[in-house]
């Protein structure tokens, strides 16, 4: 991955990534002791930056995901390599990781660096794979994580619901403003497909849409519901598609 991650820095020079996995068991970020308590190795989260920011020049599009199973009120994971999609046991819990996090990211490549960063929260969370626990649990954890990055940095860029096929913008937008919880971006994913948005096992049948302007013609909807926003002029990032 790394090796052909250069070649196309090289190739094809774009200047921001997002990938899935950063929080992931096998990152082995969060720690429990005997008695309860909690640390952070930051590690294998420094050797995957160092690489992007320092040797290659790419700035993260940081996707907070997926449940540290220290952390996690279940079991569920997705894909082979186990992404845990439950929500977290305690919030309180999450918001420290978050923080905790950001802080370290902070200390290590410094506050001007990481104010050019997006923080996205979740992948998918519309999708029962990626997020069974619905919308509103969603929010709650939207919220948790924005205000954790904010206690670190209030420029600092957080955005979401990073939904498939453009869901949940509109209801982003309304509980944000609602509650008075800060948002910098919204990101969505589109693939211009009719059906098979997730195939785990890679075996399902996709089909795309007859209309070939599909993907462009669903940003309507995005930005209507941007432009009519407390923020008619917040960024529109699409990270998958």
């Amino acid at each position: 991955h790394q090796r052909d991650l250069r070649f196309l820095k090289e190739t094809c020079g774009f200047e921001y990534m997002r990938f899935h996995g950063l929080l992931n068991e096998e990152m082995h970020v969060v720690k429990l002791g005997a008695n309860g308590e909690i640390t952070y190795d930051w590690t294998n989260i420094d050797r995957v930056y160092d690489l992007l920011v320092r040797d290659l020049k790419i700035r993260p599009i940081v996707e907070l995901g997926f449940m540290p199973e220290p952390l996690a009120s279940g079991t569920k994971t997705i894909f082979w390599w186990k992404g845990n999609v439950t929500a977290p046991k305690s919030y309180d819990q999450w918001a420290a990781l978050i923080e905790q996090l950001t802080r370290h990211l902070t200390q290590r490549y410094g506050v001007d660096e990481v104010r050019n960063w997006y923080f996205e929260v979740w992948n998918e969370p519309n999708l029962d794979g990626f997020w069974p626990q619905g919308q509103a649990e969603y929010f709650k954890l939207y919220e948790t994580s924005a205000r954790a990055i904010k206690r670190v940095d209030a420029i600092y860029r957080v955005g979401g619901p990073a939904t498939a096929g453009f869901g949940w913008i509109k209801e982003t937008l309304d509980y944000c403003a609602q509650h008075d919880v800060p948002i910098d971006f919204i990101a969505t994913h589109a693939y211009g497909a009719m059906e098979g948005f997730l195939d785990e096992s890679g075996k399902g049948h996709t089909t795309l849409a007859p209309n070939a302007d599909s993907v462009i013609d669903g940003f309507s909807h995005v930005l209507a519901a941007v432009h009519a926003s407390k923020w008619p002029n917040l960024p529109v990032l699409v990270t998958e598609w």
